[in-house]
């Protein structure tokens, strides 16, 4: 059985097989237009719009008038100069869900182990649920003390209380049930394959020089 570092390098391993046809792999200018690229980098930059790793990658392109075009919506497979000469490059991302279905296909039997033996961490509402059963015994006294003060208002008030007290104490019940319920078989796949691709997209995007994660 690997270790969870160990499956993360046998992860990045393979991932530089996969991009061993780009070379060389270089920094792209983001912002200046495709008209002043060199050489190198324009067919460094088709490489990744046309080549296996292109699912992989979600491209943004910043057009003269600075309108933001997806490559995908704009049908664009190669920086055509005529065309896009002035066009720059506004974003590549990582696609991180084309990388968990590439891991949850391809490393099932890798990831067997941590799918069986993760749990899902308890969430709990007991404080929530403290204050549903005091606010339930608040208004069964104030019934009490409005029955022997013959409040009639105060009674009618109390019961209502009483029964919104125990609605909501039910649905915090009914909350902490589904919390706690262990995720079934496809759900924990997916959460363990979705946190290693986390660890490969940062791993692409320092190896590629994409995007930040974060960058808008």
């Amino acid at each position: 059985m690997m270790t969870e570092q160990q499956l993360i390098q046998h992860l990045q391993q393979h991932f530089d097989e996969l991009i061993e046809q780009l070379q060389p792999i270089q920094p792209l200018p983001y912002g200046k237009p495709f008209q002043f690229f060199s050489e190198s980098e324009l067919n460094y930059l088709n490489q990744l719009l046309q080549g296996d790793l292109s699912p992989w990658l979600s491209f943004d392109f910043k057009n003269e008038r600075g309108k933001i075009i997806d490559a995908d919506q704009a049908g664009i497979e190669q920086i055509d100069l005529h065309r896009h000469g002035h066009w720059s490059i506004d974003t590549i991302h990582f696609d991180q869900l084309c990388a968990i279905h590439w891991i949850s296909l391809y490393f099932s039997e890798e990831l067997k182990p941590f799918i069986e033996t993760y749990t899902q961490p308890p969430t709990s509402v007991k404080p929530k649920q403290k204050l549903a059963l005091i606010l339930t015994l608040l208004a069964v006294l104030g019934g009490i003390g409005s029955y022997l003060l013959q409040d009639a208002v105060g009674i009618v008030l109390s019961v209502a209380a009483f029964f919104l007290s125990l609605i909501w104490y039910g649905l915090l019940q009914l909350r902490q049930y589904f919390a706690n319920k262990q995720p079934q078989q496809f759900e924990r796949t997916f959460v363990i394959s979705r946190y290693f691709a986390l660890h490969l997209r940062d791993y692409a995007v320092e190896r590629l020089y994409l995007s930040h994660p974060d960058s808008a």
